[in-house]
């Protein structure tokens, strides 16, 4: 297990063009990363003759079978396949794991697999609670491979996600893009899922067919909230403010790890409480509070 204690690591660089799995960690079995923040900075895995190179990220290069909580990366990732600002791939093929409380903000480039907070999942893995805001574009697309691009991650199989949401523009020029998720594929469950309707206004959310899906919608930042352009429901009541939706499935999920989710100051987005997390929460339609005290930011 690495427990960062939610300290900071500022400033990662890494440029390297010959090493599968790049990252803080560059490969992890059956471990747990937590409660850490790797900002700024920039990670480089580039080598476009050599398809084995996959596996960037910020935080990890690849992840098998290993628990992801409460991390942050504002580092921008580029490379070749598998590529995301927090992971670049993650999978799990023997038991459940999870990536929860968890963002990016980092800017994302690459070719097969790229996203926003994770560029490939693939096995029993649920995302959920998260979300990305950078942006993510490809290079040298072929029509060999099909590229799977998303805001939130890119390629997506028999997996699960939950709660994310994602704000940054994603590459049209690829196949299987989605706002937030590139290519969900075989087995995959995608539930209370959001894009902002302004990242790209000419793909939907999911860039492929999904077997489970529910709950999903764009949103639209005015400045003053954030309306979700079709509303969703959470245990039978209605949610049209993306703020309220989220902590509303929060508090139906009743799980002490799972963080609320309050609004950035400065950019007007939904972030994670660092601070604590809550036992209820409490949503009006002019006032939001998130547990019963307040604390400065």
């Amino acid at each position: 297990m690495f427990d960062g204690n939610n300290y900071t690591i500022s400033n990662l660089y890494i440029n390297c063009n010959e090493i599968q799995y790049v990252g803080l960690f560059g490969f992890c079995e059956g471990a747990t990363l937590q409660n850490v923040t790797i900002s700024g900075g920039n990670v480089k895995n580039w080598n476009a003759y050599n398809p084995d190179v996959v596996g960037s990220g910020g935080l990890v290069g690849w992840a098998n079978g290993t628990n992801i909580m409460n991390c942050k990366s504002s580092v921008d990732v580029s490379g070749v396949a598998h590529v995301g600002s927090l992971c670049g791939s993650v999978r799990s093929d023997y038991f459940p794991i999870v990536i929860q409380n968890c963002s990016a903000t980092g800017n994302v480039e690459g070719r097969e697999g790229s996203g926003g907070l994770v560029g490939w999942l693939y096995g029993d893995v649920t995302i959920k609670n998260s979300f990305a805001t950078g942006n993510v574009t490809m290079q040298q697309q072929t029509e060999v491979n099909p590229w799977y691009v998303g805001g939130l991650v890119g390629n997506f199989m028999m997996s699960s996600a939950y709660n994310c949401y994602s704000t940054g523009s994603v590459d049209l020029n690829t196949n299987y893009t989605g706002d937030v998720i590139g290519c969900p594929y075989i087995n995959t469950h995608i539930h209370y899922i959001y894009g902002q309707d302004i990242a790209n206004p000419k793909i939907g959310l999911i860039g492929n067919d999904c077997e489970d899906i529910a709950d999903t919608a764009h949103f639209h930042h005015n400045g003053d909230s954030i309306t979700l352009i079709t509303p969703v429901t959470v245990q039978g009541i209605n949610y049209s403010n993306l703020l309220d939706a989220l902590n509303a499935w929060v508090t139906y999920q009743n799980d002490p790890m799972l963080k609320t989710w309050v609004l950035d100051t400065i950019t007007g987005y939904p972030v994670l409480d660092d601070f604590f997390v809550p036992s209820c929460y409490i949503a009006r339609s002019e006032e939001r509070r998130v547990g019963k005290e307040s604390r400065s930011r």
